[in-house]
């Protein structure tokens, strides 16, 4: 008989927040987001100081949500980017806290990593097992799909892999198979746009930044050429031209917002260049789909469309008009970090998945 009642406490650190939820099994019994103030974040050279900070916020939060500190059998992490892995849960060890705790040529140090330095602690502390699951430099990406056309420049991924391993698991429950049986085409669609090949469990090629789409605030690809001539025009810095590619590109540079509830609401009112900025924006994704359909020689089994933008239906509908024809069509609006964290390290405690290392 399976042990029942696991308590799971769940940590996603971001750069001005830290996101706790306390799972039974499955169940979320509680869910909140620690925001930090500028000021208070200041006072920290470096992300890496406000590990014991956050830490003690960590603690309070479970003492006022009337839990003790010690109620908890497993601890799950964010997974930083701080390593180059496989998907799937990993434990946070001594080499995961050396890792996490140092920066190093070729990885900026990201707020992610603070999510495995403060579970390590409590672990540590309480005598309870930590992990981190599904990472953010989840590489699972096949040999050819690295090839960029020139020696110099390997393809890296650049995606969503915890949101969207979760909504391909829930995809698979409803289709009465496994995940690792299923072929997805999975589409995160947020301030961050990303389409995945999940072929057999594993992402096997990825349409992220800074390819693909252009989004709320990124450019997407750009011809090639064109960008060249502009980098040595001498008209931009580099700086600027950086933020075109992530931060003011995008609907903001098109429309001037990077809100697609906004533009939704100017296409109602009858704005059709909003249109047909928005909807362009869909068509460059679904060409993105097509483009990773044809990897797996059209073996897909479902094309998931998840993320914030997945709520407009205006949205999705003009996707599925494009890729219907592949395969059916799922929404999954929103995101589900917390419940993939709980539900992975869930079925590591079980015994149903193992645990790696690095």
């Amino acid at each position: 008989m399976k042990k029942t009642g696991i308590m799971i406490l769940v940590i996603n650190t971001g750069s001005t927040s830290t996101k706790l939820a306390v799972f039974k099994d499955r169940e979320k019994l509680v869910e909140q987001s620690l925001e930090h103030s500028m000021e208070e974040l200041s006072q920290y050279k470096s992300i890496i100081d406000q590990v014991s900070m956050r830490k003690e916020a960590v603690v309070a939060f479970i003492e006022k949500s009337g839990l003790k500190i010690s109620d908890f059998d497993v601890i799950a992490s964010r997974g930083g980017s701080f390593a180059v892995v496989e998907g799937g849960g990993y434990v946070i060890d001594a080499a995961i806290l050396e890792l996490a705790g140092a920066a190093r040529p070729g990885f900026r140090v990201s707020p992610s990593w603070l999510a495995a330095l403060i579970s390590g602690r409590l672990s540590v502390e309480l005598g309870i097992p930590a992990y981190f699951y599904d990472a953010v430099r989840t590489d699972e990406m096949c040999d050819l799909a690295r090839y960029s056309g020139i020696s110099l420049v390997e393809r890296r991924p650049g995606g969503h892999p915890l949101n969207c391993k979760e909504v391909g698991r829930r995809s698979a429950e409803k289709l009465g198979k496994k995940f690792e049986d299923c072929s997805f085409i999975i589409c995160h669609l947020g301030g961050g746009i990303s389409t995945e090949m999940h072929y057999k469990g594993r992402i096997i090629d990825c349409i992220g930044y800074p390819e693909g789409a252009f989004t709320p605030e990124r450019a997407g690809v750009i011809p090639t050429d064109d960008m060249i001539e502009l980098c040595f025009s001498g008209k931009h810095s580099r700086e600027e031209l950086e933020k075109y590619l992530r931060g003011s590109g995008g609907l903001v540079d098109y429309l001037g917002t990077n809100s697609t509830i906004e533009v939704a609401e100017r296409i109602a009112t009858g704005d059709k260049k909003a249109e047909e900025v928005y909807r362009a924006m869909a068509y460059q994704i679904a060409k993105g789909i097509g483009a990773l359909a044809a990897t797996v020689q059209g073996d897909v089994d479902r094309i998931l469309l998840t993320g914030g933008i997945a709520n407009s239906v205006l949205f999705t509908e003009w996707i599925t008009e494009y890729v219907k024809f592949i395969a059916p069509v799922e929404i999954y609006a929103g995101t589900f970090e917390m419940e993939a964290l709980a539900h992975g390290i869930l079925r590591i405690y079980l015994g149903e998945e193992i645990a790696k290392t690095y």
